[in-house]
């Protein structure tokens, strides 16, 4: 079992540390704001009609980093440390904050419920006032955040990875250990997956654990992918899915961390696989949008430059490819139903809550399509 939380201080420098946490973390492309403004195209070759369309307005020199779906809201981030929430259901901006300082990432913003925001930034937690997007409080970690928060609403914990160590802190403290799990030299850049109250975790060396959010005693541990590990993980309920940087899918029995297949395929593997209809889906950078079968790994179709999903529905996924194209897949053998350009393409947000399809482009500008 772990041991308690005892982390000893690290003797580096906190700049040491956030440029080591950083240089660690998977990439997202980052865009200097010379493009001119471009809206979004119509999509109805896609199958798309637009539900909104909005731009956040960017300043010399900014780009859009990340964004978000989480419930009711999408949430933009900027080099700027700039966080922008936008309703989902029309795009209206509903405020737009700095957090932080410009040298530190800011991570998946959570939904406390009750009007509250909690965002971490690689040092630091915030609670937000959701209306207003006034920061109501703030704390140092005292340590480097190096993934996504996940939020164990049942035992009041917030769980997050570092430098060394996966961590479960009082919510209510922002901050103050519960407990932790060592993992010497190493880090965890994966957000983890979560089953009912455990967590599914991946240090960035394949190190992986089933972890009880409340108390982070481990339900199994000492399985291990042979490749390190930067996408987040994924779950169906049954198994584990883990895309690795060796050109490994792996997938592990929920219940007792058993290895159930793994299998090779080409290309970089740095975004979340997404399980649906018995297929896994696992965009591979520089290669393509892989449907593997969730029962045996076998690669039942490739959807060639396929980078980054944001919808699955019924037997459709709009993904965007290399090439800047928004792309309507039949998720039954991978053809492309239509493809429509979408100048100055940055992100296709993910987005597993419903059917809108959220496009940003370079130029700041955000749109929300639905499936005709």
């Amino acid at each position: 079992m772990p041991s308690p939380a005892s982390a000893p201080a690290r003797k580096l420098s906190l700049a040491a540390l956030l440029l080591a946490a950083a240089a660690a973390l998977p990439g997202c492309a980052a865009f200097s704001n010379s493009t001119p403004f471009t809206a979004l195209p119509d999509l109805q070759r896609a199958g798309l009609n637009q539900h909104w369309q909005t731009i956040i307005g960017l300043a010399s020199g900014e780009h859009v980093v990340n964004a978000w779906r989480v419930g009711d809201s999408l949430y933009v981030t900027t080099n700027h440390k700039r966080l922008v929430r936008l309703l989902a259901a029309s795009g209206v901006k509903a405020w737009d904050v700095t957090i932080g300082v410009q040298t530190q990432q800011i991570f998946r913003p959570v939904d406390l419920g009750q009007n509250r925001i909690l965002v971490l930034n690689q040092g630091s937690a915030f609670l937000l006032d959701k209306a207003a997007g006034v920061v109501v409080n703030s704390n140092s970690l005292n340590m480097i955040v190096t993934c996504d928060p996940i939020v164990d609403h049942a035992s009041n914990t917030l769980c997050v990875g570092g430098l060394d160590y996966y961590y479960g802190l009082y919510i209510d403290q922002l901050g103050g250990r519960k407990w932790d799990i060592a993992a010497p030299h190493d880090l965890f850049a994966a957000t983890p997956a979560v089953v009912g109250n455990t967590l599914l975790v991946a240090s960035r060396q394949g190190h992986l654990w089933q972890l009880r959010a409340a108390t982070g005693e481990w339900n199994w541990k000492d399985r291990k992918t042979n490749g390190e590990v930067v996408a987040p993980l994924a779950t169906d309920g049954g198994a584990l899915y883990v895309a690795a940087l060796d050109q490994r899918v792996y997938a592990f029995a929920v219940g007792s961390g058993g290895e159930l297949w793994q299998v090779r395929i080409q290309g970089t593997l740095n975004k979340m696989p997404v399980p649906v209809r018995g297929q896994l889906l696992v965009p591979a950078g520089g290669k393509g949008l892989y449907s593997l079968s969730t029962d045996t790994g076998d690669t039942q179709w490739i959807a060639p430059g396929v980078s980054q999903i944001a919808t699955v529905t019924g037997n459709h996924a709009w993904a965007q490819d290399d090439a800047g194209n928004l792309d309507n897949i039949n998720l039954d053998n991978g053809s492309i139903i239509s493809s429509t350009p979408v100048p100055a393409a940055q992100l296709a947000v993910y987005n597993p809550d419903d059917q809108l399809v959220v496009l940003i482009n370079k130029a700041g500008v955000i749109g929300g399509f639905m499936p005709r």
